[in-house]
Order: structure tokens, then C-alpha cells, then sequence
């Protein structure tokens, strides 16, 4: 019976997450926006997907690592070449301030 549930849950998942209309303001998008709440967001993922806290917490470490510091062009210790990086002095714009630039050029 759990598993019939877990497939219909994750069936209405599916279709929510794609035909689901939600709108935010534009304090909720910054929130949402924001590298704490993005961690947040990708444990939750990872724990969803496993039901296990260890593992959960562990892939996001793996994922915070990766992601934050050894393939990001503006961190020390990043581990990509530098043919691979575009850069000048030592990395591109902070991705967040990309990010929060191409916010302002949607229309509202």
C-alpha cells in the first residue's frame, strides 16, 4: 500500500511541478534566491530522494564542495582550467549578481 502511495505522490508531483501557476512577490523571489535557502532547497531534494538524513547530508556536502569551491571560477581552489574559464584577473562576474541582472530584465 506505502508503495502505491509513494507512486501516486510522486506522480502528482510530476504533474504539479509543471502545470502548478505560482507567483511569487518580489521579496519571496529574493528569499528563495538566497545561497542559504538554495542549501536548503537541495537537501530537501537530496533527502526526498533517499529518506535517509545521512545520505541526504552527505550528497549535499558532496554537492556544496563541488559546486561552491572546487568548479567555481572565483574560488580559490577551483580545479577547472583556465582555458576553460573565462576570465580576466581571476574569474567572471559572481554568478548571484548575474543572476539577480537578468531578474531585473523580466517584465513584471
Amino acid at each position: 500500500m506505502s508503495d502505491l502511495f509513494s507512486l501516486a505522490s510522486l506522480f502528482m508531483f510530476q504533474i504539479g511541478s509543471r502545470f502548478l501557476n505560482i507567483e511569487f512577490t518580489e521579496k519571496q523571489k529574493m528569499a528563495v534566491m538566497h545561497p542559504m535557502t538554495q542549501n536548503i532547497i537541495v537537501f530537501c531534494m537530496f533527502y526526498v530522494a533517499t529518506q535517509n538524513f545521512r545520505i541526504a547530508f552527505f550528497l549535499w556536502a558532496l554537492y556544496f564542495v563541488f559546486s561552491r569551491i572546487l568548479l567555481n571560477e572565483n574560488h580559490p581552489f577551483n580545479m577547472l582550467p583556465r582555458s576553460w574559464v573565462n576570465i580576466e584577473g581571476l574569474g567572471t562576474a559572481n554568478p548571484t549578481d548575474v543572476y539577480y541582472e537578468n531578474l531585473k530584465l523580466l517584465p513584471h
